[in-house]
């Protein structure tokens, strides 16, 4: 063989040797960006889930906060002994369920994973709305 044939052969060798780390490269770097691409786009969508779940659950404890403290200033009204109303037991034992049925929920009660989350927000709905009639009643039957 040649020196010229010798040049060929080492070329064509340190070529294909080329390519080859040029592919090895390729690929590692292809997996690494791969990698990180998935670790960054599931920290964003858990971060993005976090505030969402924050700021529906603070929404939800907040209107079951309100609403337990109006039952609970209606019960404390209905232990006042100058405050004089018709049925008053009956009052006292409706906002005291009324409370307990409050106090058992939690925000995974409303949350589209529950079966029941339209029933509870259904139900939070109807306590809402006979609260705001004891509210009337008892403001009616004081002033």
């Amino acid at each position: 063989m040649s020196d010229w044939e010798d040049d060929l052969d080492d070329l064509a060798y340190d070529r294909a040797i080329a390519d080859r780390d040029w592919y090895r490269l390729q690929d590692t770097h292809g997996v690494i960006g791969y990698k990180e691409g998935v670790a960054e786009g599931k920290e964003k969508l858990l971060q993005e889930g976090f505030d969402l779940g924050y700021s529906e659950g603070a929404k939800i404890g907040m209107e079951i906060g309100k609403l337990r403290g109006i039952a609970n200033i209606l019960l404390t009204l209905m232990n006042d002994e100058t405050f004089n109303i018709d049925s008053k037991q009956e009052y006292t034992e409706e906002l005291l369920k009324m409370d307990e049925s409050l106090r058992n929920y939690t925000v995974n009660d409303f949350t589209n994973e529950s079966n029941s989350s339209t029933a509870n927000s259904e139900t939070i709905k109807t306590i809402k709305f006979r609260l705001d009639e004891l509210l009337i009643i008892f403001t009616s039957k004081n002033s």
